[in-house]
């Protein structure tokens, strides 16, 4: 018998095979990575030892009871700082002992460009000044549209 797991009990269930050493695959939720990561995208995530994070990675994290996979700006000694590529804002500080695990892979993505941010993610990093505003502005632009044109064509 198949049981659904609520929203805190994926949380655990995810953390604890990531503790114990085991790949995982998440399913994105959101549009904080894009046009990098889309929802629905497959990511593969596996713990990394804290003093191999750098610049560019994509961490996974866990905040206000949510799974975030976001980019590493900048590696401090005991804490890092992230951003989603398409937010506007950096996040608060995390302490790196919060960073369950990083973004190996892609396993599924709409967008070609998923695996390249992985591959550049630490040029990535540097352009988020600029890029993450931009992108915010399309990924926002689009959102529009698309629900403009789903309530123009919804059938009553």
């Amino acid at each position: 018998m198949k049981k659904n797991l609520n929203k805190k009990e994926y949380l655990l269930w995810v953390n604890e095979l990531i503790s114990k050493g085991k790949t995982v695959q998440v399913k994105v939720e959101g549009m904080s990575m894009f046009p990098f990561l889309l929802g629905k995208d497959v990511v593969k995530i596996k713990q990394v030892n804290k003093k191999s994070l750098k610049r560019g990675d994509v961490v996974l994290f866990i905040r206000d009871e949510q799974l975030i996979a976001h980019r590493i700006l900048k590696v401090n000694k005991s804490s890092i700082i992230t951003r989603g590529d398409g937010n506007l804002k950096q996040d608060y500080p995390i302490e790196k002992d919060k960073i369950k695990g990083k973004v190996i892979s892609i396993i599924k993505s709409r967008t070609f460009l998923a695996e390249q941010s992985l591959k550049y993610g630490s040029i990535i990093a540097i352009a988020t000044p600029v890029t993450g505003p931009l992108f915010y502005g399309i990924g926002l632009g689009i959102y529009k549209i698309k629900t403009h044109l789903t309530n123009l064509f919804r059938t009553k």
